[in-house]
Order: structure tokens, then sequence, then C-alpha cells
């Protein structure tokens, strides 16, 4: 995929603190993706890898005087630099079926698979310069492991069904913005363990 004018929040070189948005620059989109579905004695399995390699194909700069070299603070994005999308993204999941006083029951698993990806532009953009403070942590989109259980059963049209949202209860930082001179950070993690009970009736 490639486009043109992709929007920008550009901050204004001899503003601090104000910006606005352009349509400026191109950018391109390659990769592909595998899925695999099987079945097994008593369950199925599905997963699926997929790359893609989303970046910024034009080095663009903020308006600037006719003639002059653009300052440092007029770079809103590097050729070549990562639109904020992880480059390896994979899911896979896991189902026993069986009974149960011959009621249908099920048993599933599934993981979910996020590769460490630039979420901003490179260093010496606007973006990247306007806040000398942030750590690389907070410029990265680190890696995620999430591993998530469900077991249910069926009563006629009733569905009844426990889960567990980040079964192992992963603190995977997203990102972590640190000032310098001093060891005080926040951030944000993926969210924590979530255990809860689901009915779902079908009519």
């Amino acid at each position: 995929i490639e486009w043109d004018n992709v929007q920008f929040v550009v901050q204004l070189p001899s503003c601090t603190g104000y910006s606005f948005v352009a349509n400026a620059g191109q950018a391109a989109s390659d990769g592909g993706e595998l899925q695999f579905t099987g079945l097994a004695v008593g369950g199925t399995g599905n997963a699926n890898v997929a790359d893609d390699d989303a970046r910024f194909t034009q080095t663009v700069y903020v308006p600037h005087p006719a003639g002059q070299a653009p300052p440092a603070s007029a770079l809103v994005d590097n050729k070549g630099d990562n639109l904020g999308i992880p480059d390896w993204t994979a899911n896979l999941g896991v189902q026993y079926d069986t009974r149960l006083l011959d009621y249908p029951v099920y048993l599933r698993a599934d993981y979910a698979y996020q590769g460490k990806y630039m979420r901003a532009t490179s260093r010496g953009t606007a973006s990247f310069t306007a806040a000398p403070f942030v750590t690389p942590n907070y410029i990265n989109g680190n890696e995620t492991h999430i591993m998530n259980a469900r077991v249910g059963i069926y009563y006629k049209d009733l569905e009844i069904a426990g889960y567990v949202k980040n079964l192992f209860d992963s603190r995977e930082w997203i990102n972590q913005n640190q000032a310098n001179g001093n060891y005080f950070f926040t951030g944000n993690t993926v969210q924590p363990r979530i255990i809860g009970l689901q009915m779902n009736y079908r009519f």
C-alpha cells in the first residue's frame, strides 16, 4: 500500500507549544500474513503470524523561508520512520471440546504476541526533540505477551462461561516516561489480570 498526504501534528518551530494538523509526506506499507486452522482429537487450533513494514517514504519539513536551510525544529519525519505499527504480531489459540453430564463443554486458551516498535518519529524530528526528557522506553512500544483462558458449558440455549484475561498477570510496560535528573517516571502497562463470569442466551 502506498499513499500521499499523510496527516501530521506539526509543531510550529517559532512558537513552542503550538501545533497544527498538516497533510504532508508519503508512506508505504508492505507485509504479509499466514493463518493456520487445524482439527485434532476433541479440539481445534488456530494460529496466525503477520509482518507489517509500515514507514514514511519521504523526509518532511514544516514550511520555512525559501532559500534557507530548514532549522532542526522544522523536521517532521525522516524517511524510513515507522508509522507507529508493530512489525510482528502473532496469535495462537487452542480449544478442547467435550461433554459433561451430556452437556457440551469447552476449554480454550489464547496467546497474543506484539513485537517492539517505534511509537514516534526518530531522533532529530520535532516531535522527538520537543520533549528532550523523553526516554527511549517511551518512544518504543515494548513487546507484549498475553495469555487468556476460558471455560464454558452449554445448557440448551444458555452459555455459562468463566474467563481469565491476562492469565499470568503480565505487567509489561507499553510505554515509560522519565525526566532527566531524577528517578520518577510515569507510564502504562498492559491491563492486569481480569477474572469474570459471562452468560449468553441465544434466541
